[in-house]
């Protein structure tokens, strides 16, 4: 009898759910973010200063700007919130950044002081907990909606309600395809013994059975009259091909990864779709998440903000270039 466990409720025991985030993440850790300058005549500049110099090749001493994206968007995935602070020094009335570090707590509270000013309380893993200015962390959501401050559900959690059922389905799939290939790779046959024996006798009975199924070369088994061999007829019953696509796109259209993307056989326009549809409103998120936070309003009217520019053209046809 197929015993079935439980599949859980975290979205990432599933594979395909891993592969998901894992392309989408690793697509943008390719950007490119740079701090610029758009001038009133539309003109655009790259800003030498402490934020370039920490986003070109290391925002903090233990990442790589690699690291660093590719982290950022786990988190985002993971909790629906993504919380990174930015460490700096102030100098003559000015920020000079020192560093750019990626926030995992276990709990964030958001609360007010009398002035109206809303700081963020954190738990970490530690138990340590720490008050910050919420105008001084970068706070990126995902699925902004009945929370007020948070992504993700009603209480700020992810919410993976509609996604787990489909991964349960999908899950228990998988468990009987695995149990099927068991069942085959079992059981084959009986092998009835046509005289009363006692239980070594049987034992080494069974043993010679054995020792002459291993010594056949033929694919024939040679027995004397003591014995019959009655073959069981095995016929585990597997999942058609049409229901574990319907199950996998379920999955796919869920992160909006398609199947060429997945696989890394696509073409400029598989690309294109996928760029438009689950990286653009990403990195949109990403730049105006960092200006936010990184900038005073008297600099943006400037027009400085942090640009996170693809590489994708770099791969492209002519075509497609032009």
């Amino acid at each position: 009898v197929p015993v079935f466990s439980q599949f859980g409720q975290s979205v990432y025991a599933s594979d395909v759910v891993q592969n998901c985030i894992d392309i989408i993440a690793t697509e943008c850790s390719k950007l490119k973010p740079k701090h610029i300058r758009t001038d009133g005549d539309g003109m655009i500049t790259e800003v030498r200063g402490s934020i370039n110099r920490l986003l070109r090749i290391s925002p903090n001493p233990m990442m790589t700007t690699r690291d660093f994206l590719e982290k950022i968007v786990w988190l985002l995935y993971m909790n629906y919130n993504a919380f990174i602070y930015p460490t700096y020094t102030i100098l003559n009335g000015k920020r000079y950044y020192t560093g750019l570090y990626p926030l995992n707590p276990n709990m964030v509270e958001f609360v007010q002081d009398s002035a109206g000013f809303l700081f963020l309380r954190m738990t970490f893993g530690s138990g340590d907990q720490y008050t910050l200015p919420y105008a001084d962390v970068i706070h990126l959501r995902k699925k902004y909606s009945l929370n007020e401050v948070m992504g993700g559900g009603n209480l700020g959690q992810p919410d993976n309600d509609a996604i787990l059922k489909v991964l349960e389905i999908n899950d228990t799939v998988m468990q009987g395809l695995g149990k099927a290939v068991k069942v085959s790779l079992g059981l084959r046959g009986i092998l009835k013994i046509n005289t009363m024996l006692e239980d070594e006798k049987q034992a080494a009975e069974r043993a010679r059975f054995e020792a002459a199924l291993n010594a056949s070369e033929s694919g024939l088994l040679p027995l004397d009259l003591k014995g019959d061999y009655i073959p069981l007829q095995v016929d585990p019953k597997l999942i058609d091909k049409d229901t574990m696509e319907f199950l996998q796109s379920k999955i796919l259209n869920y992160y909006g990864v398609s199947v060429p993307i997945l696989t890394g056989k696509f073409t400029d326009e598989d690309y294109q779709a996928f760029y438009e549809k689950t990286l653009e409103p990403l990195i949109i998120t990403l730049g105006q998440g960092f200006s936010k936070c990184l900038f005073s309003l008297t600099e943006l009217d400037y027009g400085n903000e942090i640009a996170f520019y693809p590489q994708k053209l770099l791969f492209t046809n002519i075509k497609n270039k032009i």
